[in-house]
């Protein structure tokens, strides 16, 4: 083999290592941060049922490419916890048009507080974090909480 072709070679594998590093995530096993900030990083109020769902972020608020969990708050009209939500979530790049794997689970933490774990957020912009919310009994809606990511 040609120098040149060597070269072209060893550029070409480590051009497809750095892609698949860039695209990856670690998991140290370590349980997920529910030391969450007191101000939200953003809010949202859902217009038909006037409940504000508030996104926190740890351990990095706003968050970083390296990861974490997440929290929505849901408050009612009167401020006060909305409990008993199936919550679905979907961590989105709108500018990339994808997600990220897995999207993250929900867990209530009691007091309208649903943690969101893993919250892979994998590379700097504009990232949403979309969620399909859902009574026990009564309406149904989704809601979109966006914010930038270092």
């Amino acid at each position: 083999m040609r120098a040149g072709k060597r070269v072209q070679l060893r550029c070409l594998l480590f051009t497809v290592l750095l892609t698949f590093l860039s695209c990856t995530t670690v998991d140290s096993g370590a349980p997920p941060s529910t030391a969450f900030p007191a101000a939200a990083l953003t809010s949202t109020t859902d217009p038909a049922t006037g409940w504000r769902f508030e996104l926190r972020t740890a351990p990095n608020q706003p968050p970083t490419t390296a990861g974490g969990s997440g929290e929505i708050r849901v408050l009612d009209d009167k401020s006060q916890p909305v409990e008993n939500l199936t919550l679905h979530v979907q961590a989105w790049m709108p500018s990339m048009n994808h997600g990220s794997s897995p999207d993250p689970a929900v867990t209530t933490n009691g007091a309208g507080r649903y943690l969101l774990a893993p919250l892979n957020l994998f590379m700097a912009g504009t990232w949403q974090v979309r969620v399909a919310f859902a009574p026990v009994t009564g309406a149904s809606g989704q809601i979109v909480e966006q914010f930038d990511v270092q």
